[in-house]
């Protein structure tokens, strides 16, 4: 007698997942993921990059937290909080030459006031494409049994309430985390932002003081005991991670490592190299899953929800044909 998971037999998924590296195209990682997140058996942990277009044309290895300075920086400047030429040169020179965390407290200076910041970066992430918010919009109509994000936006909330979507969806912080895990221990669907987010809600001061690699040797993000305990017995899907991210740290420190239950890295090709995806394998027991562009993603999540033909019609990037209702 097998071991099956939710219904889906354990010797499967170690025919499907035997590698540890796969592309999103491979008709097995597409029925395994698809059948595991349909049984509300996965969770969704979602990275601040999720927010952000893929196309941003940068090599620093935290270039989504720099997309973010640049953009809150710019704000300050169409303000006039930031006026001085000289000052303008500085973030510029700090952003070039990859000081982030100093860039990010100098720009405490001018976003002093709590509800300018949280105006000053709702702003900048509602600049995102329509892509983006279309993939939201797909991953919120996803049977996913919990939702985390280390983002400030409020992509999946919104996409949620447009779908009109029953039960909505509960929102919670660090420091109401047990009530997410009632939330979970009741099958109610749920979203943890674990650094806060933009909206009114949060009234914390939002800082990105702690997401910074501050040496090539991560130093993790400490999260509550209780997150543990969330994602004691479920699989795990990372999305919109990079490699160097204290929070990718932090999270692949608390999932379930179990052999019954599998984790998955969803980036882009060429992302990880092929030692680094071993490493994370071997250390982390996390699988690769890997995707050339947006589009592709677009298709795979899409087919995962309806059980789409393998063969990939290839998504319009100019979005036309999204409806955002």
């Amino acid at each position: 007698m097998y071991q099956t998971i939710k219904g889906v037999p354990y010797f499967t998924w170690r025919l499907e997942m035997e590698s540890h590296v796969h592309c999103i195209r491979e008709e097995g990682v597409l029925q395994g993921l698809a059948k595991t997140i349909r049984r509300q058996h996965c969770a969704l942990l979602i990275g601040l990059g999720l927010a952000f277009p893929e196309n941003i044309d940068e090599k620093l290895p935290q270039r989504h937290l720099k997309e973010l300075l640049t953009r809150m920086v710019q704000w300050c400047e169409d303000e006039k909080l930031i006026a001085q030429e000289d000052i303008k040169k500085d973030f510029k020179k700090m952003l070039a030459d990859g000081e982030l965390e100093k860039a990010e407290r100098k720009i405490q200076e001018y976003l002093i006031d709590a509800d300018k910041r949280r105006q000053c970066m709702s702003t900048v992430l509602l600049q995102s494409q329509a892509e983006v918010r279309y993939i939201y919009r797909l991953l919120s109509q996803m049977s996913f049994n919990a939702y985390l994000s280390t983002g400030y936006d409020e992509f999946l909330e919104t996409a949620y309430k447009d779908i009109e979507k029953f039960p909505p969806l509960s929102k919670y912080y660090k420091d109401s985390i047990d009530d997410a895990l009632g939330a979970y221990q009741t099958e109610e669907p749920f979203i943890l932002k674990l650094h806060g987010d933009v909206t009114e809600d949060y009234r914390e001061p939002i800082t990105l003081s702690n997401r910074f690699a501050k040496s090539n040797l991560l130093e993790a993000i400490v999260y509550p005991k209780q997150l543990r305990d969330l994602l004691a017995d479920v699989h795990t899907l990372f999305v919109g991670f990079e490699k160097v991210d204290p929070d990718l740290e932090g999270l692949k420190s608390i999932v379930n490592k179990k052999d019954e239950l599998n984790r998955w890295l969803l980036i882009p090709e060429d992302h990880l190299t092929e030692h680094e995806a071993e490493m994370l394998w071997k250390d982390d027991k996390i699988t690769t899953l890997y995707y050339t562009d947006r589009p592709e993603l677009i298709q795979f999540l899409t087919r995962s929800m309806y059980r789409m033909p393998l063969k990939i019609t290839r998504y319009k990037t100019c979005c036309r044909n999204i409806s955002m209702s």
